[in-house]
């Protein structure tokens, strides 16, 4: 018995061709590359979200007037925002099934917030401590417009693979992050 031909749009989760997987991998290595320059010339302590916000917590702990008066806490999520889309440059939540959470930005930034572990307490004690927000807004604003964009481009509807996928991701979300509601951008 021969091999079953393809009919478009009858398949709902089709593979690349092998010519377009070479290319794929080929184009991949090279954005890689070039990711790789993209920090090339920032100093260490800020060209990761590690060094970024132990250089903050120094702040904090050193001069907490002149952190609160600077309104880190406001910004400290814009500053990491280009450092966690680095990171989550080729994270795909409609093909892989990876968390956030084993990410080396995400434990740094629960780290940051001043989290025992690195689940997230209730809404009352995030309005206590407005760094604790951190990871719960850097979720909202980076990893949330990170899916938006991959839905617009490459979402499959007919896809039950994507649509299982992106369903469990945005549930959990929704569930673990409290600044990340159905009212979010």
């Amino acid at each position: 018995v021969g091999a079953m031909k393809h009919a478009d749009g009858m398949s709902s989760d089709d593979e690349l061709a092998t010519t377009d997987q070479a290319n794929v991998g080929k184009i991949r290595q090279d954005v890689e590359n070039q990711a790789r320059q993209v920090m090339s010339d920032v100093v260490d302590d800020f060209s990761t979200v590690e060094g970024v916000s132990k250089r903050m917590e120094e702040w904090k702990r050193e001069d907490p007037s002149a952190y609160s008066d600077a309104f880190v806490q406001i910004c400290l999520p814009k500053i990491v925002s280009p450092l966690v889309r680095l990171q989550l440059l080729f994270w795909n939540p409609l093909a892989e099934h990876s968390s956030l959470e084993s990410r080396p930005w995400y434990r740094s930034l629960a780290r940051y917030g001043g989290l025992s572990s690195l689940d997230l307490e209730s809404k009352e004690d995030l309005e206590q401590d407005p760094d604790k927000k951190l990871l719960s807004l850097v979720v909202e604003k980076v990893v949330i417009a990170k899916i938006t964009n991959i839905l617009k481009s490459a979402y499959d509807p007919l896809s039950s693979t994507q649509t299982l996928k992106l369903t469990d991701t945005i549930a959990h979300l929704i569930n673990k992050y409290p600044t990340v509601t159905g009212d979010s951008k």
